[in-house]
Order: C-alpha cells, then structure tokens, then sequence
C-alpha cells in the first residue's frame, strides 16, 4: 500500500538529515492549510511554471522563471535551478526528495505546474496541504509510483483506497502539465488536462456526471423517434 510507502519514504530522520547537511531550514508557520512542494523517490526530475491561484483569482505564488531557490525548503537530494527550473538531479535510497515552498496557502487554491523526468525508475511526487517539515502531515499525489506503474493519492485528510494501476507510465525528458485543485469539496487531480482524481474530503470518489451523447448518436435517436411516429 502507498500509505506504509509514504510513511516510509517521508519519515525522513533528523538524524539523517543532520548527518546528510540536505535539509536547510524548517518551514516557518503554515497555517491550517500548509503549504506545496513536489518531491521525488528514485527519479530525477524538474520542475517549472509553478503556480498557486486562490479561490478568489489572486495569485498567491508564481515562480516565472525561477533565478533561485528562495522561498523554498529542500529535504534529501540534490536540488537546484537549472534553466528557470526546480531540478532534483541525486537519488538518495530510501529516502524521498523534496522541497517545499515556505508560504501559506488560502483554505481554497489551483496548483499548476510542468513537471519533466529525466531519469530514474518512477514518476513526479506533487505535495500539497504540506504542514511539517521535514517530517509532518502532507497530501501527495504520486504519479508513476511503483517502478512507473501505478498512480496514486493520499495522506493529509484525504484518504484515497484507489491505485491507478493502468495509469500510463511516466515518459522521460517530456513536459508534464500538472494541475490540483484543492476546495471545501475535495480535489481534483489531473495531468494533462486529463481528469486523475476528483475525491472528496474523505477520499471518496466523486461521480462525475455523464456528458450528453455526441451528435451523431442524438441524430440517429432523433431519425429513430421520427420512424416510431409514423407508424
């Protein structure tokens, strides 16, 4: 299960950082709603383009083209700006990479991002609802997680029992449009314009409602009507 995983690979010691020298500093004060941040376990990624929009249309953080890392708390790894980017570019064993962004969110935002793979065995880690650091509670949505086979979600509040296991693999050097949207009803997770997740608080599936038929199946029904009329 993800849940033993990411208990395991976020539980990162002090210790080990202390002896590591990768984490910088501890977040400051969150608030209710933590904060972001993207992570990874045994892939190399990057990371640009971030950006968080309230409820309301304010936008709470935009990266643009980042020049370096202030504002941002990393853990494990090796983290840097390359080329306007966050860059994860080590693979420490056991351990998940992560940097997180030292700033509250509102109670309701959009999180949008371009995530890239440069190498490795999995996917992205995108973390959300992040309230400790380098070990607390946090939402994450692991995409690509289990040798680049499954996808999935959980942590925080959220408690989500559904692996995408025929979820497509995570591609290497291909840019990634990644998008979460957090609100009193739940979130909505999706890459590349392709709904992943729609779960509400207690991580239940939300339905989604069904679209109505194309119109070539509306005219046929329609001729169908007309036929039944005649007779």
């Amino acid at each position: 299960m993800f849940v033993s995983m990411l208990k395991k690979v976020c539980a990162v010691s002090s210790f080990a950082l202390l002896v590591s020298g990768a984490f910088a500093a501890d977040l400051k004060d969150v608030g209710p709603n933590g904060s972001v941040g993207v992570g990874t376990y045994s892939t190399q990624a990057e990371y640009k383009d971030i950006k968080v929009v309230g409820a309301d249309g304010k936008v709470v953080y935009e990266s643009g083209e980042l020049k370096d890392m202030k504002g941002w708390v990393t853990s494990e790894g090796e983290w840097k700006v390359k080329d306007g980017a966050l860059a994860q570019s080590g693979s420490p064993e056991g351990n998940i990479s992560q940097i997180i962004l030292d700033k509250p969110m509102p109670a309701e935002y959009t999180l949008t991002m371009k995530a890239r793979k440069t190498g490795g065995d999995e996917g992205f880690l995108i973390l959300f609802r992040a309230k400790g650091f380098p070990d607390g509670e946090r939402c994450c949505w692991n995409l690509g997680g289990w040798g680049n086979t499954q996808t999935s979600l959980d942590g925080a509040e959220y408690v989500v029992d559904d692996l995408k296991k025929d979820d497509p693999a995570i591609d290497s050097n291909k840019w990634y449009n990644i998008k979460v949207e957090v609100s009193a009803k739940g979130l909505r997770c999706s890459l590349n314009d392709r709904l992943v997740y729609n779960v509400d608080k207690a991580g239940k599936v939300i339905e989604e409602k069904k679209t109505d038929k194309p119109a070539d199946e509306k005219k046929g029904d329609k001729a169908a009507d007309e036929k039944k009329a005649d007779k």
